[in-house]
């Protein structure tokens, strides 16, 4: 794959997902252990398929409508729905579900800063770059990309409220994303001009957090995902993915467990 910007008519999610370079959420899955990144991940669960399925009403409302289709009945417990599952070649959409993802979609449209945004957005595009100093092909695939050259990120969730937003941030490594997107367009002379998260909530009203990560933060991310890039360099060359320690460990109760013993000695 040359570096460069690769637009999405030339290059599908699948094809991006199942291609050559190191992304973020392949860094990220290094975390556990380089053996639990070479295995692969293809977990799911049903908030990321929602997830998936805003992503697409938002950004790409015709994707949406081939691929989605909603059903005519209540729950997936009703009689006859498995029936009538079994015979449908696109991914299937509660009446629940599919109300708070066009509510979703609606507000997202309707935000005041961000709407506008979206309105002249490139979405999908992906982008490669050889890291400058491992030589690692690395790949990144924005959700969006402003007119203004902003990269805006989509988040579902159940708070967009500013501290569960940071938290969500802290848990999933976003800060490391927000590094890592900045730095591969940069790597090839195309430095964005920033990366803002939006989150979105599930549930109605469908609140909208638009945030942009302390200087200090990023920083603090391009740290980890630097750490984690050496070492799948390393892995790589060596052609050596080790996944836990062999030998016995001594490892301790969690904080609040030993608080809550000792509490309860006094």
């Amino acid at each position: 794959m040359k570096p460069g910007f690769h637009q999405p008519t030339a290059l599908t999610n699948e094809q991006y997902h199942s291609g050559p370079g190191i992304s973020v959420s392949g860094l990220k899955r290094l975390q556990q252990s380089p053996a639990h990144y070479k295995a692969g991940f293809n977990g799911s669960s049903q908030s990321m398929f929602i997830g998936t399925a805003i992503h697409a009403a938002a950004l790409e409302p015709d994707e949406f409508e081939r691929q989605y289709v909603v059903a005519d009945f209540k729950d997936r417990r009703a009689a006859g729905y498995k029936a009538w599952a079994a015979e449908q070649t696109r991914l299937i959409l509660m009446p629940n579900e599919y109300q708070n993802v066009i509510g979703m979609r609606d507000a997202l449209h309707a935000h005041p800063v961000f709407g506008p945004m979206l309105r002249g957005a490139v979405c999908e595009l992906s982008c490669y770059a050889n890291d400058p100093i491992t030589g690692e092909l690395c790949r990144v695939r924005f959700d969006m990309l402003a007119a203004d050259g902003w990269i805006l990120d989509l988040k579902k969730c159940q708070d967009a409220r500013p501290d569960a937003a940071a938290k969500s941030i802290a848990s999933y490594g976003y800060h490391m994303q927000s590094a890592f997107y900045l730095d591969v367009p940069e790597w090839i002379g195309n430095p964005p001009e920033g990366f803002a998260f939006v989150f979105i909530e599930e549930q109605p009203p469908h609140g909208i957090g638009f945030y942009v990560l302390d200087d200090r933060d990023i920083e603090r991310g391009r740290m980890e995902y630097r750490r984690l890039l050496n070492q799948y360099h390393q892995c790589r060359t060596n052609d050596y993915w080790p996944c836990y320690d062999v030998e016995p460990q001594v490892i301790e109760l969690p904080r609040w467990k030993r608080n809550e013993i000792d509490f309860n000695q006094e």
